[in-house]
């Protein structure tokens, strides 16, 4: 610890017994920092958010992240699809966070600015419905495991938006082929039955 700040010099520390180790302590831990700042885009982040993101990274080794909720989550399902679907949606959204992130350290922002980038990259409101769906069950987990707690929640104002509908009606003429048809087992005459 230092005595004061005129132990401070230009970024450097100086007059204590062991400036030289605690600067180069410092330098690695600023290069760290930057090294993450450049991976994320700044622009869309408040200062508060940011100093909570770098505080996330030198305390990774603590907390639970983001992948060990998934990890526990996973116990629960048993479906290779469902797991890979869950897996998947994990991953795009550290990869967008530059790397795995505490559940602490998720925020409003952060969804909010996952989700716009998931639109700036044109995937359809039903892809980016499962992906922020499936997100959403992984930290609603964690919540319910208490592996984390929010003063605000990080979906708390993110808005779902619209699937695409789609029209599955059919003609006039399907429908006549359907019922004039002659189904050649007992299990499609039974279909076409209630289907009529």
């Amino acid at each position: 610890a230092l005595d004061g700040e005129y132990q401070l010099s230009r970024n450097k520390i100086i007059k204590h017994p062991d400036a030289e180790y605690l600067n180069r302590k410092l330098t690695m831990i600023l290069r760290r920092y930057e090294e993450k700042l450049l991976e994320i885009d700044t622009d869309v982040y408040t200062c508060n958010d940011l100093v909570r993101f770098l505080r996330g990274i030198r305390k990774m080794g603590e907390g639970n992240t983001l992948n060990s909720a998934l990890d526990i989550y996973l116990r629960t399902v048993h479906k290779e699809q469902t797991i890979k679907a869950y897996k998947l949606a994990v991953k795009r959204f550290c990869n967008f966070m530059g790397g795995d992130v505490l559940l602490s350290t998720i925020t409003t922002h952060d969804i909010q600015a996952y989700h716009n980038r998931m639109v700036d990259q044109k995937l359809s409101p039903t892809s980016i419905n499962i992906y922020m769906t499936n997100l959403k069950v992984i930290i609603d987990h964690a919540k319910k495991l208490r592996m984390v707690t929010y003063h605000i929640d990080p979906f708390e104002v993110y808005k779902k938006p619209k699937s695409n509908i789609r029209d599955l009606d059919i003609t006039v003429k399907e429908l006549r082929r359907i019922r004039n048809m002659e189904p050649s087992t007992y299990p499609l005459r039974v279909t076409r039955d209630i289907f009529m």
